[in-house]
C-alpha cells in the first residue's frame, strides 16, 4: 500500500476546500446570490453580538500585532439553538479596502478555507443560541504578510453567507507620533478635531525609488467615520510625515446603558420585567443633544462590553433582553428616518426607529445580550446619513482615534501595515 502522508482530517479540509471553491464559482454565477463587499456586514439576522478582542487579555480590538504571542478572536452567536456547520476565509485587501490582486497563496500559510471548530451551547438561558470562537493566526491558517483582511463567515452546507468583519494585521516596523489638537473655526459652526501624523523606522533606510507611503485615520473603531489614503511625505534616509493636517468633526460623548443585572436597573435603565418566558429593559428617555451644553461622560469610545452579574462565562450564560429606546420629538420628522447606531450593529442604518404621536417620541426595541453599550441617534435621509443631528458636535469630546501606516512598494504589488497607534485628544 503507498502512503500518500494524507490523514482524514487533511481529506476533510481538502473536501470542504473543493466544495467551497465550487460553492464560490456558483454565487458568482448566480444573478440572485448575495453580494459580498469588503466592508463590515451581517447578511443573516440570526447571527448577533459579533465581537472582536485580543486573546488570552479579552481586550476589544480590530488589530492584530503579527507574529506576536497575542491572537484575534472573533466570536458571535446564532440564534438558532442547534449548532451549524460553519466556515471561514480570509482575504487580503489594499489600504482602501479593495480586492489585493496577489493569490491567497501569497499572504496565507495554510488553508483557504476553514470550519469553525470552537462553538459553546448557551448554558440555562431563557433564549437558546450557540456561541462560536474563531482565533486567528491557528494551526490551520496563519498570516504571511501584514496588511488590511477581509474575514467571511458562511454556512459550509449551503454556502450562504452570515457576516464579513474587517480586521488589520500588523508589523511593528515604525514608530509612530502623533498630536490632536481641538479647533473651531471662526464663523463655523463645526467643531474639529485635527490630527498630526508622523512615523520613523529605527533602521531601515526608505527606497524613494520603489516605496510609496499612507495612511489611514479611523474615529471610534468605526470604518465608516475614517479618512483613508493620507499621503505621507519622505524625510531624509527613515522618516515620514502627512504635510496636510487631518481633520474630523468632533461629535458628541456616546449614550451608554448597562443591562449586566437583570434584577437591579444599571445605567440609564429605567426599568426590568421578566413576562412571558422574555426579559425586558426599558431605558430612560433620551433628549437630542444638538442643542445643550457639553456634559462629559465616561464611554467606551463606541465599544460594547458582554458581561453580567449573575454568573461566570458571561459568552455562554448572559441572556438576551429586549431593550426599548425612546427619544423625544416633537413632531415626526418628514424629510428623513431615525435609526441607533453603535459597534453592536456594525454602525449600520438597520435599526429604524417609529414614531408614536401619543408620547411624541422616536422608539425601538434590540434585541441585545447582557452587558454594557455605547449608542447614539442619527438620521437618515437623501443626502446620506447625519450622526450628528440628535448628537450634536462639542469641541470638548474625548474620541478615540487609531492610525495603521501603510507601505506600498511596486516590487511586491500590495499595500504591507507597517505600524498603527491608537491616539486620544484628552
Amino acid at each position: 500500500m503507498i502512503n500518500c502522508g494524507i490523514n482524514n482530517m487533511t481529506l476533510k479540509r481538502i473536501k470542504y476546500t473543493l466544495i467551497l471553491t465550487l460553492g464560490a464559482i456558483l454565487m458568482t454565477t448566480n444573478a440572485n446570490a448575495q453580494l459580498l463587499v469588503n466592508v463590515d456586514s451581517v447578511y443573516n439576522n440570526k447571527i448577533k453580538t459579533i465581537e472582536t478582542r485580543l486573546f488570552p487579555f479579552g481586550e476589544p480590538s480590530l488589530l492584530l500585532i503579527n507574529n506576536s504571542n497575542e491572537r484575534l478572536s472573533i466570536s458571535f452567536d446564532d440564534m438558532n439553538a442547534q449548532a451549524e456547520n460553519y466556515g471561514y476565509s480570509l482575504k487580503l485587501c489594499n489600504a482602501d479596502w479593495s480586492d489585493s490582486q496577489l493569490s491567497k497563496f501569497d499572504y496565507i500559510d495554510g488553508f483557504i478555507e476553514n470550519d469553525i471548530e470552537s462553538y459553546t451551547y448557551s448554558l440555562k438561558t431563557v433564549t437558546e443560541y450557540v456561541h462560536y470562537e474563531i482565533r486567528l493566526p491557528n494551526n490551520s491558517v496563519k498570516f504571511k504578510i501584514a496588511g488590511n483582511y477581509l474575514l467571511t463567515v458562511f454556512n459550509l452546507d449551503n454556502k450562504e453567507l452570515l457576516f464579513t468583519k474587517r480586521i488589520v494585521v500588523c508589523n511593528n516596523d515604525v514608530n509612530i507620533s502623533t498630536h490632536v489638537t481641538k479647533v473651531k473655526p471662526k464663523n463655523s459652526s463645526k467643531a474639529l478635531q485635527v490630527i498630526n501624523v508622523s512615523a520613523e523606522y529605527a533602521e531601515e533606510i526608505i527606497n524613494t525609488l520603489t516605496e510609496t507611503y499612507s495612511a489611514t485615520i479611523v474615529k471610534n473603531n468605526n470604518w465608516n467615520d475614517a479618512i483613508y489614503g493620507v499621503p505621507l511625505n519622505i524625510v531624509g534616509d527613515n522618516r515620514l510625515f502627512a504635510s496636510d493636517d487631518i481633520h474630523f468633526t468632533s461629535n458628541n460623548e456616546f449614550r451608554q446603558f448597562d443591562i449586566e443585572s437583570l434584577n437591579t436597573r444599571g445605567e440609564n435603565v429605567q426599568s426590568t420585567l421578566f413576562s412571558l418566558n422574555k426579559h425586558y429593559a426599558r431605558l430612560e428617555i433620551d433628549t437630542p443633544s444638538n442643542y445643550t451644553d457639553y456634559v462629559f461622560k465616561e464611554d467606551k469610545n463606541g465599544w460594547f462590553t458582554i458581561k453580567n452579574n449573575q454568573k461566570k462565562g458571561a459568552d455562554v450564560t448572559s441572556e438576551y433582553i429586549e431593550v426599548a429606546f425612546t427619544l423625544l420629538a416633537n413632531k415626526e420628522l418628514s424629510y428623513g428616518k431615525v435609526y441607533v447606531t453603535g459597534l453592536f450593529n456594525q454602525w449600520k442604518t438597520v435599526d429604524k426607529m417609529t414614531y408614536d404621536e401619543r408620547i411624541q417620541a422616536y422608539t425601538a426595541t434590540l434585541n441585545l445580550k447582557q452587558g454594557t453599550y455605547n449608542y447614539s441617534y442619527g438620521l437618515k435621509t437623501n443626502e446620506g446619513f447625519n450622526p450628528y443631528f440628535f448628537e450634536g458636535n462639542m469641541i470638548e469630546t474625548d474620541n478615540e482615534y487609531f492610525v495603521v501606516i501603510y507601505k506600498n512598494d511596486i516590487a511586491n504589488n500590495y499595500d504591507e501595515v507597517i505600524g498603527m497607534a491608537t491616539i486620544n485628544p484628552q
